[in-house]
């Protein structure tokens, strides 16, 4: 059964601190939707005031940050590669067997367009 209105007896403090309490969850809700930089797992665990300083490794941010660095990895080895000798794309995967070819070729697609890599004379990838 419901306590009518007017029987509610709320004072502005009272008032003031459930108002702030709730702009909080609002706030940690909306932080926890759009920050893309800190773990999920880390963020609910804070919410709930438990602390961790283990990421999960399985959320959208931990894949996000493995992926990267797995791609600068890539990158790494693909210039280390060519800073001896220009080497044609298939040379450049069968040298790099631990990446997938489609991640090889399309890194060095996205390097040839940034012009951090280019074609020389004999069709082959350089350093620019």
């Amino acid at each position: 059964e419901r306590v009518p209105v007017k029987e509610i007896v709320l004072s502005k403090e009272h008032y003031q601190l459930l108002k702030e309490a709730a702009q909080k969850r609002i706030s940690a809700i909306l932080d926890y939707v759009q920050k893309n930089n800190i773990c999920r797992s880390l963020s609910l665990l804070a919410y709930f005031g438990e602390q961790s300083k283990n990421k999960c490794g399985k959320c959208d941010v931990c894949i996000s940050e493995q992926k990267e660095k797995h791609q600068q990895d890539l990158e790494n080895k693909i210039k280390k590669l060519l800073q001896n000798k220009p080497l044609s794309i298939q040379a450049i995967v069968a040298e790099l067997t631990t990446f997938q070819e489609t991640q090889v070729v399309e890194l060095i697609r996205q390097m040839l367009d940034n012009d951090e890599l280019k074609y020389n004379d004999e069709q082959q990838i350089e350093l620019y």
